[in-house]
């Protein structure tokens, strides 16, 4: 095994990407969060995640639609 130092070429995992699937995409030049924003305008009602977790021995569910995942965001990023 040969290690190098810098920017790495191999890509090892495409290998295991199913037949079809690209090894690279190409997005429009705007701001990551610019798709949240503009899919919450679009779909404010749809789930945009699903969530859970066991906390102590509880188990804890939930789900954020578009819009409440917009508004945490907003939330988070004004508190940065």
């Amino acid at each position: 095994m040969r290690l190098s130092i810098g920017i790495a070429t191999e890509r090892p995992w495409w290998k295991h990407y199913d037949l079809g699937v690209p090894h690279t995409l190409d997005y429009p030049a705007i701001p990551l969060q610019q798709f949240l924003t503009d899919t919450a305008a679009r779909h404010p009602r749809s789930i945009a995640t699903i969530f859970g977790a066991i906390v102590g021995h509880r188990l804890i569910e939930g789900s954020r639609t578009y819009a409440e995942l917009d508004r945490l965001a907003d939330r988070f990023a004004a508190g940065l």
